[in-house]
Parts: C-alpha cells; sequence; structure tokens
C-alpha cells in the first residue's frame, strides 16, 4: 500500500484524475463543430455537392470576413 493507505483511500487520485480527463474530453466534444462544405473532398469524375442555401449564420459570417 501507498504511504499508509489501505483500502477505498487508494483509489482517492486516480478517481480525481478520471474525473478531470472525463471533463476535458467532454469540453472538447462540445467545441467541435461540422466541416464547412467547401472544404469537403469530392472523388474525381463526380458533381461537387452544392452548399446548402440554409447555411449557418455563423459561417456566412466567416465568409463576408475574407
Amino acid at each position: 500500500a501507498a504511504a499508509g493507505h489501505s483500502g477505498p483511500e487508494l483509489y482517492g487520485l486516480s478517481l480525481t484524475v478520471m474525473t478531470g480527463l472525463l471533463v476535458v474530453g467532454f469540453l472538447a466534444n462540445e467545441l467541435v463543430r461540422p466541416v464547412h462544405p467547401r472544404h469537403h473532398v469530392t472523388p474525381p469524375g463526380s458533381a461537387p455537392a452544392a452548399v446548402p442555401e440554409h447555411a449557418p449564420k455563423e459561417a456566412a459570417a466567416h465568409d463576408d470576413a475574407r
């Protein structure tokens, strides 16, 4: 046993680290956004996909900034 600890006390640090990693993973998952259709790769010989007219306002604002 580590430094005089026994039983459930041994798992405190491990559970704290796992909880922290779970929170980081959740936040990273929430920050993921869809890729803009202009970045999609089309196979040779096929027609490119049309960008939908109902594109999010965020994407439209980003396009205007360029």
